[in-house]
């Protein structure tokens, strides 16, 4: 019997980055990203067995760093009814690689391709982003690099008081 040359786990998640850009092209687009995994894991169980130990172990360490850090923050920002990540993810605008980011750091921009993001994975976190865009187009709505922070810095008191939460 003989056996298949050993891949690289390079060679290996290059081959399943093809394998999920066809299924992407052949899928309906009502069709659920979580669908679109089970087709491609049906379909391409034995191509993909070598990888499965590697994700698996990704996977329990992520785990693990979670279990770790302890739970999320429930208000990372001091903005009533705004609850977000920590870090978010968006494309780098020039070379639209994905890059992760601090959510205080994030600009109007940022934010905004967040939430096209989140209307992909239809989620429920986009009234809470819709909150921190309309926050930071009322308070800079012409500044492209003014971070969440620092209009949270400046203008605290401010949206507390609207908010209802504070005077200010």
């Amino acid at each position: 019997m003989e056996h298949a040359p050993r891949r690289s786990l390079r060679e290996m998640e290059a081959q399943l980055g093809l394998i999920v850009r066809h299924a992407l092209t052949i899928a309906r687009p009502e069709e659920s990203d979580l669908s679109i995994a089970n087709r491609i894991f049906d379909a391409e169980g034995r191509t993909l067995r070598p990888l499965t130990r590697h994700i698996m172990v990704q996977h329990i360490f992520w785990k693990v760093q979670k279990a770790r850090t302890g739970p999320l923050v429930e208000n990372q920002l001091p903005i009533p009814g705004i609850k977000l990540p920590r870090v978010i993810g968006v494309p780098h605008p020039k070379t639209h690689q994905p890059e992760r980011i601090v959510l205080r750091n994030a600009t109007l921009p940022q934010l905004v391709a967040y939430r096209k993001i989140l209307v992909e994975r239809k989620t429920r976190r986009i009234k809470e982003l819709d909150k921190a865009i309309r926050f930071m187009r009322k308070y800079a709505p012409h500044s492209r690099k003014v971070t969440l922070a620092e209009l949270v810095e400046k203008h605290g008191q401010q949206i507390l008081f609207e908010m209802g939460a504070r005077k200010p």
